[in-house]
């Protein structure tokens, strides 16, 4: 009994280790992101939409940022069909679609 316990135990502990390494090798970019934030609750947001995709691209690339977080709802939502408002000045843009293309 004790030894199958301690082979079941190691075949589980070899398999993990597997998983692991599979796991750290497809999540390896998270290592070098840097990660650029923008949260819907102030400027370019509010008071009024000054949001513009390419110039915040742009920034980002200035300031070697290789990833971009974009909240979808902060003070207004940020893109369409959800069930809260969106920004008096927003009109039909998506904004998380035109961060996306800019990108």
């Amino acid at each position: 009994m004790k030894v199958t316990l301690w082979f079941c135990c190691m075949i589980l502990a070899m398999c993990s280790a597997v998983n692991c390494e599979l796991w750290a090798n497809e999540y390896q970019w998270i290592n070098t992101a840097r990660i650029f934030l923008i949260d819907a609750y102030q400027y370019p947001f509010a008071p009024r939409l000054e949001f513009d995709a390419e110039a915040i691209a742009s920034t980002m690339e200035e300031m070697c940022a290789n990833t971009v977080r974009m909240s979808t709802m902060g003070k207004y939502a940020t893109i369409q069909g959800v069930r809260f408002s969106t920004h008096q000045d927003q009109g039909d843009r998506d904004l998380l679609a035109e961060m996306i293309k800019a990108c």
